[in-house]
């Protein structure tokens, strides 16, 4: 069965369906109206019957890293969640409208990480 991932193309997260990968490990991937190749390293995959648990595994990760003012990688966790809970594929209804009900509010904090100078924690004495 072919697996649901995420990718990144200049700059903008899209799902895909990965297709094939090649035994250099490069998987073909295709998208709405295309087809890429990417590294399967550069790939997250999709669980689609626990996507509101995947979300909420990035979201808790992005907490973490904004604590230890990590902003920037912390907004890219948030832009992963955002992502899976823009995923329509999901067969649950508690998982759409729990995502649904996070896609703004997550927005909202990832742009306010990515305006945030990095913290550097001051070492204990």
């Amino acid at each position: 069965a072919d697996a649901l991932a995420l990718l990144c193309l200049n700059g903008v997260l899209r799902a895909g369906t990965v297709c094939e990968v090649s035994k250099a490990s490069i998987a073909r991937v295709q998208l709405s109206e295309e087809m890429a190749e990417q590294p399967l390293r550069n790939l997250v995959p999709v669980h689609k019957e626990q996507l509101a648990l995947q979300a909420s595994l990035y979201m808790n990760r992005a907490r973490c890293l904004a604590s230890l003012g990590r902003n920037l990688r912390a907004a890219q966790d948030l832009s992963l969640a955002i992502a899976l809970c823009s995923e329509d594929g999901s067969s649950s209804s508690t998982a759409r409208s729990t995502c649904g009900r996070w896609r703004l509010p997550l927005a909202a904090c990832r742009r306010r990480l990515r305006e945030m100078p990095a913290q550097h924690p001051v070492p204990p004495a």
